[in-house]
Protein backbone atom coordinates (compact mmCIF):
# COMPACT_ATOMS: atom_id res chain seq x y z
CA UNK A 1 0.00 0.00 0.00
CA UNK A 2 1.57 3.03 -1.05
CA UNK A 3 1.39 5.65 1.63
CA UNK A 4 2.70 8.99 0.38
CA UNK A 5 1.48 9.83 -2.60
CA UNK A 6 4.15 11.32 -5.44
CA UNK A 7 4.03 15.01 -5.99
CA UNK A 8 4.34 14.76 -9.92
CA UNK A 9 1.17 17.33 -10.42
CA UNK A 10 3.06 20.11 -8.56
CA UNK A 11 5.80 20.04 -10.83
CA UNK A 12 3.33 20.24 -14.10
CA UNK A 13 1.67 22.83 -12.21
CA UNK A 14 5.36 24.65 -12.00
CA UNK A 15 6.29 24.43 -15.38
CA UNK A 16 3.03 25.81 -16.84
CA UNK A 17 3.00 28.76 -14.58
CA UNK A 18 6.37 29.67 -15.59
CA UNK A 19 5.73 28.94 -19.17
CA UNK A 20 8.34 26.37 -19.60
CA UNK A 21 8.18 23.28 -21.74
CA UNK A 22 9.26 20.82 -19.09
CA UNK A 23 11.71 19.96 -16.36
CA UNK A 24 14.76 17.94 -16.13
CA UNK A 25 15.31 16.77 -12.23
CA UNK A 26 18.10 15.03 -10.71
CA UNK A 27 18.94 13.82 -7.58
CA UNK A 28 17.50 10.18 -5.96
CA UNK A 29 15.46 12.22 -3.28
CA UNK A 30 13.92 14.99 -5.94
CA UNK A 31 13.02 12.07 -8.04
CA UNK A 32 11.41 10.30 -5.55
CA UNK A 33 9.20 13.34 -4.43
CA UNK A 34 8.24 13.34 -7.57
CA UNK A 35 7.39 9.64 -9.14
CA UNK A 36 7.64 7.59 -6.00
CA UNK A 37 10.81 5.72 -6.98
CA UNK A 38 14.14 6.31 -4.70
CA UNK A 39 17.53 4.70 -6.76
CA UNK A 40 20.46 5.71 -7.73
CA UNK A 41 21.06 7.06 -11.18
CA UNK A 42 17.44 7.83 -11.97
CA UNK A 43 16.38 11.20 -14.04
CA UNK A 44 13.15 12.66 -14.44
CA UNK A 45 12.06 14.64 -17.90
CA UNK A 46 8.68 16.14 -17.56
CA UNK A 47 6.50 18.18 -19.52
CA UNK A 48 3.22 18.99 -20.57
CA UNK A 49 2.78 16.68 -23.33
CA UNK A 50 4.08 13.51 -20.30
CA UNK A 51 6.81 12.23 -17.96
CA UNK A 52 9.35 9.94 -18.71
CA UNK A 53 11.61 8.13 -15.61
CA UNK A 54 15.29 7.64 -16.85
CA UNK A 55 16.53 4.74 -15.20
CA UNK A 56 19.96 2.35 -15.43
CA UNK A 57 19.01 -1.13 -16.61
CA UNK A 58 19.57 -2.93 -13.45
CA UNK A 59 16.98 -0.37 -12.05
CA UNK A 60 13.98 -0.87 -14.53
CA UNK A 61 12.11 -3.57 -13.01
CA UNK A 62 12.14 -1.85 -9.59
CA UNK A 63 11.43 1.88 -11.15
CA UNK A 64 8.69 0.06 -13.07
CA UNK A 65 6.69 -1.58 -9.81
CA UNK A 66 6.93 1.79 -7.79
CA UNK A 67 7.07 4.99 -10.24
CA UNK A 68 3.41 6.33 -10.52
CA UNK A 69 2.51 8.69 -13.64
CA UNK A 70 5.64 8.69 -15.73
CA UNK A 71 7.00 6.60 -18.60
CA UNK A 72 10.18 4.11 -17.44
CA UNK A 73 12.61 4.23 -20.14
CA UNK A 74 16.08 2.10 -19.06
CA UNK A 75 19.33 3.61 -20.08
CA UNK A 76 22.59 1.54 -20.27
CA UNK A 77 26.15 2.81 -20.90
CA UNK A 78 27.99 -0.88 -21.29
CA UNK A 79 25.74 -2.89 -22.97
CA UNK A 80 24.61 -6.21 -21.78
CA UNK A 81 24.71 -9.19 -24.73
CA UNK A 82 21.14 -10.97 -25.11
CA UNK A 83 19.44 -8.52 -22.74
CA UNK A 84 16.62 -6.05 -24.65
CA UNK A 85 14.17 -3.71 -22.62
CA UNK A 86 11.11 -1.33 -23.86
CA UNK A 87 12.45 2.12 -24.65
CA UNK A 88 16.03 0.90 -24.16
CA UNK A 89 18.52 4.14 -24.81
CA UNK A 90 22.17 3.33 -25.12
CA UNK A 91 24.74 6.07 -23.82
CA UNK A 92 24.98 7.55 -20.07
CA UNK A 93 22.38 9.76 -18.24
CA UNK A 94 23.18 12.93 -20.20
CA UNK A 95 22.76 11.07 -23.52
CA UNK A 96 19.20 9.66 -22.38
CA UNK A 97 18.02 12.98 -21.32
CA UNK A 98 18.85 14.74 -24.47
CA UNK A 99 17.18 12.21 -26.35
CA UNK A 100 14.02 12.61 -24.55
CA UNK A 101 13.90 15.74 -24.87
CA UNK A 102 14.31 15.81 -28.42
CA UNK A 103 11.69 13.38 -28.63
CA UNK A 104 9.34 15.47 -26.51
CA UNK A 105 10.56 18.54 -29.17
CA UNK A 106 11.35 20.50 -25.90
CA UNK A 107 12.60 24.20 -26.11
CA UNK A 108 12.42 25.95 -23.22
CA UNK A 109 13.39 23.94 -19.82
CA UNK A 110 13.98 24.34 -16.29
CA UNK A 111 16.72 22.09 -14.27
CA UNK A 112 17.77 21.69 -10.95
CA UNK A 113 21.22 22.72 -11.88
CA UNK A 114 22.91 23.99 -8.56
CA UNK A 115 21.95 21.04 -6.53
CA UNK A 116 23.75 18.72 -8.75
CA UNK A 117 27.64 18.40 -8.46
CA UNK A 118 29.71 21.10 -10.51
CA UNK A 119 31.29 18.91 -13.17
CA UNK A 120 27.27 16.94 -13.97
CA UNK A 121 25.77 20.50 -13.73
CA UNK A 122 28.03 21.31 -16.41
CA UNK A 123 27.73 18.25 -18.50
CA UNK A 124 24.04 18.69 -18.42
CA UNK A 125 23.70 22.41 -19.64
CA UNK A 126 25.91 21.61 -22.34
CA UNK A 127 23.88 19.03 -23.08
CA UNK A 128 20.96 21.08 -23.51
CA UNK A 129 22.08 24.25 -24.58
CA UNK A 130 20.15 27.41 -25.25
CA UNK A 131 17.14 25.00 -24.36
CA UNK A 132 17.78 25.86 -20.17
CA UNK A 133 16.09 28.45 -19.34
CA UNK A 134 15.64 28.52 -15.55
CA UNK A 135 17.32 27.21 -12.44
CA UNK A 136 14.73 25.08 -10.74
CA UNK A 137 16.74 23.83 -7.26
CA UNK A 138 15.12 26.56 -5.04
CA UNK A 139 11.90 26.09 -6.22
CA UNK A 140 11.86 22.49 -6.01
CA UNK A 141 13.82 22.84 -2.57
CA UNK A 142 10.54 25.25 -1.47
CA UNK A 143 8.06 22.71 -3.14
CA UNK A 144 9.48 19.91 -0.92
CA UNK A 145 9.17 22.16 2.43
CA UNK A 146 5.62 22.15 2.07
CA UNK A 147 3.84 18.58 3.66
CA UNK A 148 1.16 17.10 2.79
CA UNK A 149 -0.98 15.31 5.12
CA UNK A 150 0.35 12.36 4.04
CA UNK A 151 3.81 13.44 4.36
CA UNK A 152 3.20 14.80 7.67
CA UNK A 153 1.85 11.03 8.77
CA UNK A 154 4.75 9.07 7.06
CA UNK A 155 7.35 11.06 9.59
CA UNK A 156 4.86 10.68 12.38
CA UNK A 157 5.29 7.29 11.99
CA UNK A 158 9.52 7.07 11.49
CA UNK A 159 9.21 9.22 14.80
CA UNK A 160 7.71 6.34 16.58
CA UNK A 161 10.09 4.08 15.06
CA UNK A 162 13.11 6.23 16.40
CA UNK A 163 11.40 6.38 19.49
CA UNK A 164 10.92 2.85 19.86
CA UNK A 165 14.74 3.11 19.93
CA UNK A 166 15.23 6.01 22.55
CA UNK A 167 12.80 3.52 24.93
CA UNK A 168 15.16 0.50 24.20
CA UNK A 169 18.11 2.43 25.20
CA UNK A 170 16.76 3.81 28.46
CA UNK A 171 15.79 0.78 29.26
CA UNK A 172 19.27 -1.00 28.39
CA UNK A 173 21.51 1.45 30.00
CA UNK A 174 23.68 -0.20 32.69
CA UNK A 175 26.96 1.02 33.94
CA UNK A 176 30.46 -0.33 31.94
CA UNK A 177 28.11 -0.37 28.85
CA UNK A 178 29.88 1.22 25.57
CA UNK A 179 28.70 3.77 23.45
CA UNK A 180 28.77 1.20 20.53
CA UNK A 181 27.08 -1.21 22.13
CA UNK A 182 23.89 0.79 22.88
CA UNK A 183 23.88 2.40 19.64
CA UNK A 184 23.88 -1.18 18.49
CA UNK A 185 20.77 -1.83 20.70
CA UNK A 186 19.04 1.21 19.77
CA UNK A 187 19.52 0.66 15.55
CA UNK A 188 18.19 -3.13 16.60
CA UNK A 189 14.95 -2.04 18.07
CA UNK A 190 14.27 0.76 14.86
CA UNK A 191 14.75 -2.11 12.89
CA UNK A 192 11.97 -4.51 14.89
CA UNK A 193 9.96 -1.49 14.68
CA UNK A 194 10.01 -1.47 11.33
CA UNK A 195 12.41 1.23 9.89
CA UNK A 196 13.68 0.89 6.19
CA UNK A 197 16.91 2.62 7.28
CA UNK A 198 18.30 4.93 9.57
CA UNK A 199 17.84 8.67 8.77
CA UNK A 200 21.47 9.24 10.01
CA UNK A 201 24.45 7.08 11.16
CA UNK A 202 23.08 7.04 14.96
CA UNK A 203 24.94 9.39 17.53
CA UNK A 204 25.32 8.04 21.37
CA UNK A 205 28.14 9.92 23.14
CA UNK A 206 28.39 9.26 26.91
CA UNK A 207 29.80 12.69 29.10
CA UNK A 208 32.85 15.11 27.59
CA UNK A 209 32.01 12.96 24.13
CA UNK A 210 28.60 14.52 24.45
CA UNK A 211 30.45 18.10 23.55
CA UNK A 212 31.06 17.18 20.04
CA UNK A 213 27.69 17.73 18.43
CA UNK A 214 28.44 14.93 15.26
CA UNK A 215 30.50 12.54 17.39
CA UNK A 216 30.54 8.86 16.33
CA UNK A 217 29.97 5.67 18.86
CA UNK A 218 33.38 4.74 20.36
CA UNK A 219 34.16 2.21 23.03
CA UNK A 220 33.70 4.71 25.71
CA UNK A 221 32.16 3.17 29.04
CA UNK A 222 29.12 4.34 31.22
CA UNK A 223 29.71 5.37 34.27
CA UNK A 224 27.60 6.68 37.23
CA UNK A 225 26.71 10.71 37.38
CA UNK A 226 27.10 10.97 33.79
CA UNK A 227 24.93 12.19 30.57
CA UNK A 228 24.27 9.93 27.55
CA UNK A 229 23.25 11.67 24.23
CA UNK A 230 21.34 9.97 21.67
CA UNK A 231 20.73 11.50 18.18
CA UNK A 232 18.45 9.31 16.10
CA UNK A 233 16.27 8.91 13.34
CA UNK A 234 14.46 6.42 10.97
CA UNK A 235 13.01 6.72 7.59
CA UNK A 236 9.80 5.05 6.90
CA UNK A 237 7.48 5.13 3.65
CA UNK A 238 10.41 6.97 2.49
CA UNK A 239 10.56 9.85 4.77
CA UNK A 240 12.42 10.40 7.99
CA UNK A 241 12.23 11.25 11.35
CA UNK A 242 14.99 13.31 14.26
CA UNK A 243 15.07 13.33 17.45
CA UNK A 244 17.38 13.56 20.29
CA UNK A 245 17.47 13.11 23.95
CA UNK A 246 19.83 14.06 26.90
CA UNK A 247 19.50 11.80 29.79
CA UNK A 248 20.80 11.29 33.19
CA UNK A 249 23.03 7.65 34.08
CA UNK A 250 22.15 8.33 38.05
CA UNK A 251 22.50 11.32 39.39
CA UNK A 252 24.05 14.20 38.03
CA UNK A 253 26.86 16.97 39.10
CA UNK A 254 24.58 19.79 40.16
CA UNK A 255 26.53 22.22 36.69
CA UNK A 256 25.27 19.29 34.50
CA UNK A 257 21.69 19.27 35.27
CA UNK A 258 21.64 23.63 35.32
CA UNK A 259 22.71 23.13 32.04
CA UNK A 260 20.56 20.24 30.79
CA UNK A 261 17.44 22.45 32.32
CA UNK A 262 18.34 25.42 30.21
CA UNK A 263 18.83 23.70 27.42
CA UNK A 264 15.60 22.20 27.99
CA UNK A 265 13.91 25.95 28.91
CA UNK A 266 15.70 27.51 25.26
CA UNK A 267 13.62 24.49 23.40
CA UNK A 268 10.98 25.30 24.62
CA UNK A 269 10.87 28.71 24.15
CA UNK A 270 12.47 28.20 20.67
CA UNK A 271 9.44 25.63 20.09
CA UNK A 272 6.68 28.31 21.18
CA UNK A 273 8.49 31.02 18.92
CA UNK A 274 7.29 28.70 16.02
CA UNK A 275 3.74 30.37 13.83
CA UNK A 276 3.05 30.54 10.45
CA UNK A 277 4.20 34.20 9.38
CA UNK A 278 7.37 33.66 11.47
CA UNK A 279 10.66 34.48 10.11
CA UNK A 280 12.55 31.54 10.50
CA UNK A 281 15.18 33.55 12.79
CA UNK A 282 13.16 34.03 15.55
CA UNK A 283 12.85 30.63 16.76
CA UNK A 284 16.62 30.92 16.93
CA UNK A 285 17.01 34.22 18.80
CA UNK A 286 14.25 33.10 21.39
CA UNK A 287 15.84 29.82 22.38
CA UNK A 288 19.33 31.86 22.35
CA UNK A 289 18.07 34.68 24.84
CA UNK A 290 17.23 32.20 27.33
CA UNK A 291 20.92 30.36 27.06
CA UNK A 292 22.44 34.33 27.23
CA UNK A 293 20.59 34.95 30.41
CA UNK A 294 22.33 31.68 31.88
CA UNK A 295 25.70 32.30 30.25
CA UNK A 296 25.66 29.66 28.11
CA UNK A 297 25.17 31.45 24.64
CA UNK A 298 28.38 30.85 23.78
CA UNK A 299 28.67 26.82 23.81
CA UNK A 300 25.70 26.98 21.55
CA UNK A 301 27.44 26.81 18.53
CA UNK A 302 25.05 25.63 15.69
CA UNK A 303 21.33 26.40 14.33
CA UNK A 304 18.79 26.12 16.39
CA UNK A 305 17.14 23.65 13.72
CA UNK A 306 16.35 22.58 9.79
CA UNK A 307 13.79 20.95 7.56
CA UNK A 308 12.85 17.67 7.26
CA UNK A 309 11.20 15.41 5.33
CA UNK A 310 12.86 12.74 2.21
CA UNK A 311 15.86 14.09 3.58
CA UNK A 312 16.92 14.22 7.12
CA UNK A 313 17.95 17.88 6.64
CA UNK A 314 15.80 20.24 4.53
CA UNK A 315 15.00 23.56 3.77
CA UNK A 316 13.97 25.67 6.24
CA UNK A 317 16.94 26.64 8.52
CA UNK A 318 16.12 28.14 11.69
CA UNK A 319 18.73 30.55 12.27
CA UNK A 320 19.96 33.77 12.77
CA UNK A 321 21.07 34.03 9.03
CA UNK A 322 17.48 33.15 7.88
CA UNK A 323 14.99 35.89 6.22
CA UNK A 324 12.66 32.79 5.30
CA UNK A 325 9.59 33.13 6.51
CA UNK A 326 7.16 29.93 8.23
CA UNK A 327 4.31 28.41 6.58
CA UNK A 328 1.69 25.69 7.21
CA UNK A 329 3.22 22.27 6.01
CA UNK A 330 6.66 22.84 7.08
CA UNK A 331 8.22 20.64 9.36
CA UNK A 332 11.36 21.55 11.41
CA UNK A 333 13.69 20.26 14.22
CA UNK A 334 13.99 22.65 16.98
CA UNK A 335 17.75 21.61 18.53
CA UNK A 336 19.63 23.85 20.96
CA UNK A 337 22.68 22.37 22.52
CA UNK A 338 25.26 23.46 25.21
CA UNK A 339 28.61 21.80 24.44
CA UNK A 340 31.52 22.28 26.85
CA UNK A 341 34.59 20.68 25.42
CA UNK A 342 36.32 18.23 27.64
CA UNK A 343 33.04 18.44 29.76
CA UNK A 344 30.21 17.38 29.16
CA UNK A 345 27.35 18.26 26.37
CA UNK A 346 23.62 18.32 25.94
CA UNK A 347 21.11 18.44 22.98
CA UNK A 348 17.46 18.26 23.33
CA UNK A 349 15.64 17.81 19.36
CA UNK A 350 12.06 17.33 18.59
CA UNK A 351 10.10 17.74 15.39
CA UNK A 352 7.54 20.68 14.92
CA UNK A 353 5.07 21.29 12.15
CA UNK A 354 3.74 24.31 11.50
CA UNK A 355 -0.06 24.75 11.39
CA UNK A 356 -2.39 27.39 9.77
CA UNK A 357 -3.01 28.99 13.58
CA UNK A 358 0.41 27.79 15.46
CA UNK A 359 2.33 24.63 15.55
CA UNK A 360 1.90 20.34 15.92
CA UNK A 361 4.85 18.92 17.78
CA UNK A 362 5.52 15.62 15.92
CA UNK A 363 7.65 13.19 18.70
CA UNK A 364 6.32 12.94 21.67
CA UNK A 365 8.86 11.14 24.03
CA UNK A 366 9.90 12.36 27.50
CA UNK A 367 12.01 14.78 27.42
CA UNK A 368 13.20 15.64 31.17
CA UNK A 369 15.35 12.61 31.73
CA UNK A 370 17.98 13.89 34.14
Amino acid sequence: MRVVRPKLSKLLSFIEEKGLDGAVVVGISNVQYFTGFRGGGAILVASREGATLLVPQLEYSKASADAVGVEVRPYYRYPVPGITMPGLIEGTWLDAVAKVVEEYGLSRLGANISSIPYGEAAKLKEKLGDRLALDLSSDISRMRSIKEDDEVEAMVAAARVAEAGLRAAVDALAEGMGEVELAGVVEEAMRRAGAEEYSFPTIVAFEENAAYPHTSPTGRRLGKGEVVLIDLGARLHGYCSDITRTMAFGQLPERSREIAEAVLEAQLAGIDAIAPGVKAEEPDAAARSILEKRGLAKYFIHSLGHGVGIDVHEAPRLSRASEEELEPGMVVTVEPGVYVAGAVGVRIEDMVLVTKKGRRLLTSFERNLF
